[in-house]
Order: structure tokens, then sequence, then C-alpha cells
């Protein structure tokens, strides 16, 4: 051979295919990267590997087979965020190294939910402290941890704000936190880089007045046991009208119209003295 004569690698086309071009964080293992290589020329074969990169990071490392092959990539293998992926021959003795076009490829953020738990359904006001409000933070496909705060609130009122740790975690209220009352409580988890936020379904709280309190305006079925019958008691009494009978040369007494004042047997055995007492 004339040594003026250089001899030129035969410069293959690398070409990367994916699947899909965008996927949810958690499931990027559902993603096939294919590559093919082929030779400027046919009737040769290009062996060898093919690295495929996002920027620097490697993402996986193909050997071919026949000029092609493929992978797919590890689970949380890509935060969230929209990446160019590239497919790079490594050349062989016989061919030259070369690289693919750019791919675009999207990762979503995965779904999450959210749950609260009460470790009690009922607290007297001022003992508020002894309820624990845990909550935990799902995600959309297993192996992937949920991070970030969960805020629990009561209408539009902060209850406590809870940073995760493992997706989990609780917090309690502070002493007379909370009137007595009926409250919907509810989770919020305002999601983080990789997953969307979420809310609880809504939880009951009953908060009651400590027993021997003074029972004015009590409500609801969460008062205490004391309250509540105060309430029905007190609110028999406004809900009646009252009229009044009278019997010629005898005191009136009240008798209401719903509810009576006295019960139904007393009062005839007053009446019925009053009228005794004028017989004789």
């Amino acid at each position: 051979m004339d040594p003026s004569e250089a001899f030129t690698y035969s410069p293959p086309v690398t070409a990367l295919k994916l699947a899909a071009r965008k996927v949810i964080y958690g499931h990027e293992q559902v993603l096939n990267l294919s590559v093919t290589v082929s030779p400027q020329y046919s009737g040769s074969t290009p062996t060898g590997t093919v690295t495929v990169k996002e920027s620097t990071t490697t993402l996986c490392v193909i050997t071919l087979s026949s000029g092609k092959g493929s992978c797919t990539l590890s689970a949380k293998k890509l935060p969230v965020r929209t990446y160019r992926l590239v497919a790079t021959y490594g050349g062989s003795t016989d061919f030259a190294g070369s690289a693919s076009a750019k791919e675009t490829l999207t990762v979503a953020k995965a779904v999450s939910r959210t749950a609260l738990n009460l470790s009690a359904r009922k607290v007297i006001y001022g003992h508020e402290q002894v309820l624990n409000l845990s909550v935990t933070v799902s995600p959309q496909y297993s192996g992937s941890t949920p991070t970030g705060t969960v805020t629990v609130k009561q209408s539009t009122t902060t209850l406590c704000v809870i940073s995760l740790s493992s997706a989990k975690r609780s917090c309690r209220l502070s002493a007379k936190k909370l009137k007595a009352g009926t409250y919907r409580l509810v989770a919020t988890y305002g999601g983080s880089t990789n997953f969307k936020g979420s809310t609880s379904a809504k939880e009951t709280l009953c908060g009651a007045r400590p027993p021997g309190s003074p029972c004015e305006g009590s409500r609801g079925p969460c008062t205490s046991s004391s309250c509540s019958g105060y309430s029905r008691r007190r609110l028999s009494m406004e809900s009646s009208q009252t009229t009044r009978k009278s019997f010629t040369g005898f005191p009136s007494w009240p008798i209401t119209a719903g509810r009576e004042v006295l019960p139904a047997v007393a009062r005839r055995r007053q009446v019925l003295g009053l009228f005794t007492r004028a017989s004789t």
C-alpha cells in the first residue's frame, strides 16, 4: 500500500428512539430507549456499545447486537423536568464513533394521596393537646417518597404544619386551640418538585365543654352530656309558648303548649287538690 494513502473509518449513523415522550416520576421504567447503529455501506455490522446520556448523566449503556439494542430506565432516575437525550456510539475497530440527534423527554409530576387520622373523635376544651393528628402522603407509584409539608386546617384556621419524614408524621394541638363545637378538619399536602399536591377527606372532631362548666350557648352533639341535657331543657322552655288557665277565686299557674313545666300527672293532682279545698 502506498504510504501516502490514508485509511479512513466508515462513519455509521446512530439513531435513538423513545417509546414515549412523556413519563410519570417514579414510573420511568416503562420507557424503552432503543438505538440503531447503521453502517454507511451495507454488508458490515457495527459492534461495540452505545451510551445514552442526559447532559453529563449516563442513563444506560447498551451493548449492540446486530447493530442495535435497547434499555429501560430505573424508577426515579430523572427528577421532574424536560430533558434532551442523546445516544453516542463509541466506535470499534472498523467503525468510527457517532452521536444521535437529541430526543426530548418530559418527566411529569406524580399524583399523591393524603390521609388524615385523628387519635380521638372527641376532646375536652383545654385538653386538646391529648389529640394526635397523623398524616400520610402516598405516592402514585410505590418506591418513591413524597417530601414537603402538610397543613392541617379547620376552615381557614391553621391548626398545625407538619414536615414529612418518610412521607408521614404527626402533630398535637395546643390547649384551648378549639372552642366547644363540631369541626371538620382537613389535611392539605402542598406538593413538591416531583409530586402534585393533594387534600385529605374531611374528618369530624367534637370539642366538648369541661364537665361542670357553664352551659350557656351549648349546642349540637359535641357538647358534654351535662351541657347537652341543660341545652335541651333550656331550649324546650324557650320554644314553648306559655298560656294561663284561670279558675274563679284561685291563683293561676303556667301551662306550656308543647312541653309542660310540671309533669302532666303532678299538674292534674294540683288541680284536683285545689278543687277539693274549694269545695270543703
